[in-house]
């Protein structure tokens, strides 16, 4: 998992 793959998901909001 990329870097920015992460950060995408820490500013989306949406449940895992």
């Amino acid at each position: 998992m990329t870097r920015v793959q992460f950060k995408h998901r820490h500013h989306h909001h949406h449940p895992d």
